[in-house]
C-alpha cells in the first residue's frame, strides 16, 4: 500500500510540476481550507491538527482524491493541459472531501466549552 500511495503521489507531483515540499504544503493548506469550509472554530482546528487519527483520516481522504484526479486525467486525457490548469482541477477534486467524523468534532467542541 505504501508503494502504491508513493507512486500516486509521485505521479501527481509530476503532472502538476510540484516538488515534494509543495505537495505536502498542499496537503496542509487543503486541510485548513477543508476545516474552514466546514465551519470548525480555531480551537477545534488546533486540537484536530494535533490528533494522529485526524491525519490518518485526512491522508486517506487526500489519497482517494489524488486517485480520482489521476483517473480523471487518464480517462479524459487531461494531461494535455498546462500544470496551472491541472492544479485548478486538482483543487476541485479535493473540495468534495467529506466531513471528519462528527462525533470526534463534537467531543472536542464540548471539551473546549468545559475549559472556558
Amino acid at each position: 500500500m505504501e508503494t502504491r500511495a508513493k507512486n500516486i503521489r509521485k505521479e501527481v507531483m509530476r503532472l502538476l510540476g510540484l516538488s515534494e515540499e509543495q505537495y505536502y504544503l498542499n496537503v496542509l493548506e487543503y486541510s485548513y481550507d477543508f476545516m474552514q469550509a466546514k465551519g470548525y472554530n480555531v480551537a477545534v482546528v488546533d486540537v484536530l491538527h494535533q490528533t494522529p487519527a485526524y491525519w490518518v483520516w485526512w491522508r486517506n481522504q487526500f489519497g482517494i482524491a489524488d486517485m480520482f484526479f489521476l483517473n480523471s486525467c487518464q480517462v479524459f486525457a487531461l494531461n494535455r493541459y498546462s500544470p496551472a490548469q491541472l492544479l485548478e482541477f486538482y483543487k476541485q477534486c479535493h473540495v468534495g472531501i467529506m466531513a471528519f467524523p462528527g462525533t470526534l468534532v463534537e467531543k472536542i467542541q464540548h471539551l473546549q466549552t468545559i475549559k472556558k
